[in-house]
């Protein structure tokens, strides 16, 4: 939701618009979507913490404008890029798989839509398709 003054200079609540709210194909938006996959990653083992690649990305999901260490893409098909830290003497590789298929499973049984892309970065480097070390 949209944060505005209104005429007497107190802030309000903005309810979003039609447009704004039906971002996902069923009506989804980006914030419920990226809601589900921080909480499916932060269920999986070995995942040490969910967080934006750069502190200005953790100031705005300090101030609730975004989730922290999950961008959405929904132009066309769902994209979906995770930042993820994992706990120390964790497989990744192993980690990663999992993060993957608890994700998809997720957000496939709560929304009723596939991931087209995933891409899981593990302190910040790369994981998934066309990477060394990755699986797709």
């Amino acid at each position: 939701m949209r944060r505005g003054r209104n005429a007497a200079g107190y802030y309000s609540t903005v309810p979003p618009t039609d447009q704004q709210a039906a971002v996902g194909a069923n009506g989804t938006s980006r914030r419920r979507i990226g809601q589900l996959v921080r909480r499916a990653t932060l269920a999986s083992y070995g995942v040490a913490s969910v967080s934006g690649p750069r502190w200005y990305h953790r100031l705005l999901a300090w101030l609730g404008r975004a989730t922290p260490g999950v961008r959405v893409d929904t132009d066309g098909r769902l994209g979906i890029e995770l930042h993820v830290s994992l706990a120390r003497g964790v497989p990744a590789a192993a980690v990663v798989s999992n993060i993957e298929e608890r994700v998809r499973y997720v957000v496939q049984r709560e929304l009723g839509r596939e991931i087209h892309s995933l891409t899981v970065y593990v302190n910040g480097r790369p994981y998934g398709a066309g990477t060394a070390g990755g699986r797709s």
